[in-house]
Order: C-alpha cells, then sequence, then structure tokens
C-alpha cells in the first residue's frame, strides 16, 4: 500500500470515528451534560482552577451552538415530513437463512391544498448483514419469520422523547 493509500485509510478512518463519537454525544448529551456537572467541572475547579473558565465556556457554546440546534433541526424536519407522509410501515419477511425481503408502504399526501393520497410500495431483497442491528435483535426475540414495524410512530416517539432546551 503506498502511503497515499495509507493516508486516504487514515483520514477515513479519523472521520468514521469522529462521526461516531460525535453522533454518540449528541445522542447522549443530556447525560454528558449531567455528569460534567457533577463530576467533571468539580474535579477541574479542584485540580485545575485555571482553566475552569475556558472548561464551562466550551460545554455551553457545543449546547448552544451544535447540540440543541441540531436536535430542533432534526424535529423541525421530522414535522415537515409528517405534513405529508401520513404513515410508513416497514414490513420484513425471512425467505432463507441469509435473504430477506423488505417491503415499504408510505401513504403520502401529494399536496396539502388537494389532499390527495398516494400509496406507494417499495419492495426488495436484502441480505441478513444489511438488515439493521435492531430488525435482527427484534427477529432473534421472535418465534416468526416476519416483522413489522410502523416507522412513522416509532419516529414521532423519538422525536417527541428529544430533550429540547429553549
Amino acid at each position: 500500500m503506498n502511503s497515499n493509500n495509507s493516508t486516504q485509510a487514515i483520514l477515513t478512518t479519523v472521520s468514521v470515528v469522529f462521526s461516531f463519537t460525535a453522533s454518540a454525544i449528541l445522542f447522549f448529551w443530556e447525560k454528558v451534560t449531567d455528569w460534567a456537572r457533577e463530576s467533571f467541572f468539580p474535579f477541574v475547579e479542584k485540580h485545575l482552577p485555571i482553566i475552569r473558565e475556558y472548561v464551562e465556556n466550551a460545554f455551553a457554546w457545543i449546547d448552544n451552538n451544535i447540540a440543541v440546534p441540531t436536535r430542533r433541526l432534526i424535529k423541525g424536519a421530522w414535522n415537515k415530513v409528517r405534513q405529508y407522509l401520513l404513515k410508513m410501515a416497514i414490513y420484513f419477511e425471512k425467505q432463507s437463512s441469509n435473504r430477506w425481503v423488505r417491503k415499504t408502504t408510505s401513504y403520502v399526501i401529494k399536496t396539502l391544498e388537494s389532499k390527495t393520497v398516494i400509496k406507494q410500495v417499495v419492495e426488495e431483497e436484502i441480505n441478513w448483514d444489511d438488515l439493521s442491528p435492531d430488525i435482527r435483535k427484534s427477529w432473534m426475540k421472535s418465534k416468526e419469520n416476519n416483522l413489522e414495524i410502523d416507522y412513522t410512530a416509532l419516529k414521532d416517539d423519538n422525536c417527541d422523547s428529544m430533550e429540547m432546551i429553549n
């Protein structure tokens, strides 16, 4: 492997790790800030008081400029989608040990003025490895060869449970 390829591989790996870490931090932000207030800030105050203000300002900046706006953006985007998407259900059916059929049925309003509802069905074969971890876990817990998910209800619950700071 030449140095250009290895540099690209390192950069790609760092980007993936950074993206995953940033996503995890955003997802667990309230827990991170609770931990910081209860443990990290007191530690810094006791052992590194000279940087206390910088640390607190960094957390406040991340909260005000990244965490809260990103959550608001996600919630706003989903609310906009829900104006048109009445329901989306995803049905998974096992065909063989490694082959599944994923059938996604969506009911969409074409325009808000006409209120015309369109049913769209997309069916595709997928490999076991391409199923999301939560789908594989749900299937392993059940005795059935199929699984149905109300995607809109699941995402509504996800958005409703997002802690929002005004």
